[in-house]
């Protein structure tokens, strides 16, 4: 009997869900259907691991738009579109516990691998299972060669690829506003006098070009 009125209590009693989650439903309420429709396709993943774009998702949620692109820019620019994008997107980051500060660290890992950290002293390569975390990150796979040598005797030769360090250090670097995709102060500069002499040569041959059709005539 006791755990039957355990059980009634906490029914009646729910605990209060968190706040992020109450603003989401109440957001979620405000939203027509189709406009709820739009907002899972927005965030959901596909197959192919990447977000639908706003087109994509109002072409599902409005199957008899004429004009996908231009009404997505105009449900993008709704408040309540924006929130419910935003709550549903914290969302599914609360759930899977996906952090900026993992998402920066993992980026990080990738971005300062070093080759050597996968190798003994000796040469040979270590076994992944006892490479720290942050290391075997960015580790993408270990290839294995076999080959025979002037002996005929049989020569295995192991080979680590590791994920593009240079598409890291550019995220991190835009991440952190270290550059622009604007050239730098210098490089326009340099790109300024460059067009400044291309258009004098411009005009002086046009010039030339004049002066022979003028004595022809």
């Amino acid at each position: 009997m006791l755990q039957i009125e355990q059980i009634i209590f906490k029914r009646k009693n729910p605990p209060n869900p968190p706040k992020k989650a109450r603003e989401y439903h109440a957001t979620k309420s405000a939203l027509t259907l189709n406009e709820e429709k739009f907002v899972h396709a927005i965030c959901a993943m596909t197959e192919n691991e990447s977000y639908f774009n706003a087109t994509e998702a109002a072409k599902i949620a409005f199957p008899n738009t004429k004009y996908p692109g231009i009404y997505a820019r105009e449900l993008l620019a709704r408040e309540k579109i924006k929130t419910a994008i935003n709550l549903y997107r914290t969302k599914i980051m609360n759930e899977f516990d996906i952090a900026p500060k993992k998402i920066l660290n993992e980026m990080a890992s990738l971005a300062f691998s070093n080759q050597a950290d996968f190798y003994n002293e000796d040469g040979t390569l270590k076994n992944v299972k006892d490479l720290p975390r942050g290391v075997a990150a960015a580790l993408v796979g270990v290839k294995v060669n076999f080959s025979l040598n002037d002996m005929g005797k049989p020569v295995i030769t192991q080979e680590i690829k590791l994920h593009d360090k240079r598409a890291a250090l550019e995220t991190l670097g835009k991440y952190h506003q270290m550059w622009s995709e604007r050239f730098p102060d210098h490089m326009n500069e340099d790109k300024q006098h460059n067009d400044d002499k291309a258009r004098v040569t411009r005009e002086r041959l046009l010039k030339t070009l004049c002066g022979q059709i003028e004595d022809e005539d």
